[in-house]
């Protein structure tokens, strides 16, 4: 739940009326207890903070348990240690995930999956955009393109697909057939005006789902109703060997890397990506050169809001 959904609830008339029920033990993680204590600490606030030298403020020190990297080929190594299989039998890894605070990261981690990977018969596909009403005389050019997909909710300008990648249905576009939001899948074929792709956890037989082009809607400047409105066309599909940190919330994933070189920004962001896993072996974390002390320590931003914790 973010800040904002969280403020409207605990200022609600109905607030007082609500039943308190506190979590005496914990399930996922139930079995490490010193990382679950970890765990716990980040999300209550309670991990003891330093001053950041580089200037970030506040920061909370990983334990030497949890492992932690400055190379990003490392922590994709970490998470898919067997390319050969991701691209044989990618359902096999729909419980793996690298997981960053911005979409910009998420696409960097996403291409250099695939650059890890080669695989064969890799097909761009570009998205059909167009100004709907432009009497500022926008231009859509290539850093527009590219700017508009790092947006959450938004398919990328630039698509790149192959059979057997790992994918993310990014609407929800048929309950029925379980076609809906952050559902993975993976790729079967690739056609002109539709992607085949087969549901995660879906039997192997039977013909597989045809997914087409929609259109997306959004402002050309997101924080100015006066903006022109765009509209991409393109296949709501994005891969998900990398996903933000949101995504996942509530799920229990097999292993998980964390880009933290980008600090979280808001409240439990941290906490949501450390208590996806059951234990200190199935997690590593990505941090820049400076938030790693001469003592081989690492150090990541926690955004904890304290006046709304006592109150949950």
């Amino acid at each position: 739940m973010n800040e904002s959904r969280l403020g409207l609830l605990l200022t609600s008339r109905l607030y007082v009326r609500f039943r308190k029920e506190e979590l005496q033990r914990p399930v996922r993680d139930a079995d490490d207890p010193e990382y679950s204590a970890f765990v716990d600490s980040v999300g209550y606030g309670d991990a003891p903070v330093f001053s950041g030298h580089d200037g970030s403020g506040d920061l909370i020190q990983v334990p030497s348990f949890v492992p932690h990297t400055t190379d990003c080929d490392e922590l994709i190594r970490f998470v898919y240690p067997d390319l050969a299989a991701l691209r044989s039998t990618p359902h096999t890894y729909a419980g793996h995930a690298i997981m960053c605070t911005t979409n910009a990261r998420v696409n960097e981690f996403n291409d250099a999956v695939i650059d890890a990977m080669d695989p064969a018969n890799v097909a761009t596909l570009r998205s059909y955009d167009r100004i709907d009403s432009n009497e500022t005389g926008e231009d859509l050019h290539g850093e527009v393109l590219d700017m508009l997909g790092h947006r959450p909710g938004v398919p990328p300008h630039s698509l790149r697909l192959f059979p057997g990648a790992l994918c993310m249905i990014m609407r929800n576009m048929d309950v029925k057939r379980r076609l809906v939001n952050s559902t993975k899948c993976v790729v079967e074929s690739i056609e002109r005006n539709v992607v085949a792709v087969r549901l995660v956890g879906s039997p192997p037989t039977g013909d597989p789902i045809l997914v087409p082009r929609i259109c997306f809607k959004q402002r050309l400047n997101r924080y100015d109703q006066r903006s022109p409105e765009v509209t991409r066309m393109q296949f709501p599909l994005q891969l998900c060997y990398a996903i933000t940190l949101n995504k996942p919330q509530g799920q229990t994933l097999k292993r998980v890397g964390i880009d933290l070189r980008d600090d979280g920004f808001s409240h439990g962001h941290t906490y949501v990506g450390f208590g996806r896993v059951r234990n200190r072996g199935s997690i590593m974390i990505l941090v820049r050169d400076r938030r790693v002390n001469d003592a081989n320590e690492a150090f990541v931003v926690n955004v904890v809001y304290g006046t709304l914790v006592p109150n949950l």
